[in-house]
């Protein structure tokens, strides 16, 4: 049985890809940062705790292990997340070349945009990073991904829940495709067994596009609250973000990252992906009523 790594395993998709890899018999390494944030017990479970920063902890981490799963994010952790993000990707990819690491799955975001906000350049340059190694890189592009503990969809559930009248700018206009957590673990996992999806990039997104207060809308509908949103003609970045941030009980620079993103499409322009997995995806209603 191949041996698998997942760096990253204290956030949301890690958390989850663990949980759901474990639940189909394979056997993880974990590479956490902080052992008391990783909270699966379990004898499939092998933990090991460094630091992408120390290229020691990389050596002895990713000895043996064929295939790594690279599921980190630094927005919430600095201000200066891109700096971090490229110093973490190049030492992770160095050390996957140095210990013949067979293949990286990468899940990054949706970037077709020519102008990228920074946590989208960002997500794109660490693609760009690890495939300056010797490994087979498998990337992810995602949209929002619908899921309990998902950044987006926290913000969003608790703006729709703790305001009514909500004040929408209109250089907000872009289009998303969210995508749901289910469908985005079973592409994770199912690419293990398909080598033609090695060295490829795919756009993954759900089967709805929308606008981006859409998602407010119809996640309105679902919990029967009445939501009236007034657009506004500026743009005040800082404050809505820092609005958000308090109201939501989010690390400022994760909010305002994500704000950032909100003018820029989101969605798929190629679905190269289901001619090798002609998978039926969740639309976002059908995702956010999975969630109870």
């Amino acid at each position: 049985m191949k041996k698998i790594l997942i760096v990253g395993a204290t956030g949301f998709i890690g958390t989850n890809l663990t949980r759901y890899l474990i639940e189909k018999n394979y056997k993880i390494k974990v590479f956490i940062r902080n052992k008391g944030k990783f909270h699966l017990k379990n004898k499939k479970i092998e933990i090991f705790v460094g630091d992408l920063e120390n290229k020691n902890d990389l050596d002895r981490v990713l000895e043996n292990i064929d295939i790594a799963f690279y599921l980190v994010h630094n927005m919430s952790q600095t201000k200066d997340f891109e700096k971090l993000e490229k110093l973490c990707a190049k030492n992770f990819a160095d050390a996957c070349s140095k210990n013949n690491v067979k293949r990286i799955i990468y899940l990054g975001g949706i970037n077709n945009n020519k102008e990228l906000s920074p946590h989208l350049r960002s997500r794109k340059i660490v693609g760009d990073i690890l495939r300056k190694s010797s490994s087979k890189v498998t990337e992810f592009q995602a949209s929002i991904i619908v899921g309990k503990d998902s950044s987006s969809f926290i913000i969003i559930s608790k703006i729709v829940e703790k305001i009514r009248f909500i004040f929408w700018p209109y250089k907000i206009n872009g289009l998303c495709q969210p995508i749901a957590l289910e469908d985005i673990l079973y592409y994770l996992e199912a690419c293990l067994h398909k080598k033609e999806t090695e060295g490829k990039i795919f756009c993954v997104g759900g089967s709805t596009k929308l606008k981006y207060c859409g998602l407010l809308k119809i996640y309105a509908n679902k919990i029967s609250k009445k939501i009236i949103i007034i657009k506004i003609p500026f743009f005040p970045k800082k404050i809505i973000s820092f609005f958000i941030a308090k109201l939501t009980n989010q690390k400022f620079s994760l909010v305002d990252s994500l704000i950032e993103s909100l003018k820029y499409d989101s969605i798929c322009t190629n679905e190269n992906i289901k001619k090798i997995f002609p998978r039926k995806l969740l639309s976002y209603e059908e995702a956010i009523k999975n969630l109870n």
